[in-house]
């Protein structure tokens, strides 16, 4: 029972850690949310650029790794390439130690993703599957 309580309260910790980053930085905002089989998902909204995309770096190598992670980019805009290095850097440092997926992924990310550095980044149409695949390698 302590164990799981201790993990609520970490999880309730990182889960106001990101509202208090979205609200600082009104660019770039980042939603968490965690299913029953511990799979996280984070919806990124708005805009990438230099000072979220900081930001958000310290936070995922702080609080993201050795999950299975969904980012929903729906609503995640690129407007330039301020910021965009980091924040693949980002994500790669990031696959190196947690299991990525992506979905939801506009035309220009999917240039970018293609692009960039890393390899073998997973994509789906829809967040549905992304968690579908994820359920079945786990069980």
């Amino acid at each position: 029972m302590q164990k799981n309580y201790i993990k609520g309260q970490v999880f309730k910790f990182f889960s106001v850690y990101i509202l208090l980053f979205s609200l600082y930085y009104k660019v770039m905002k980042a939603v968490l949310r965690k299913n029953e089989q511990n799979i996280i998902i984070i919806d990124l909204k708005g805009e990438v650029d230099f000072a979220s995309a900081e930001a958000w770096q310290e936070l995922c190598e702080k609080n993201l790794s050795q999950k299975n992670i969904v980012f929903n980019l729906k609503e995640l805009n690129f407007v330039g390439s301020d910021g965009i290095d980091s924040f693949l850097n980002t994500i790669k440092d990031l696959k190196k130690q947690s299991s990525l997926q992506f979905c939801c992924v506009g035309i220009e990310f999917q240039r970018v993703f293609a692009e960039s550095e890393i390899k073998d980044i997973v994509i789906y149409e829809d967040e549905a599957s992304a968690v579908d695949d994820f359920q079945k390698t786990m069980k």
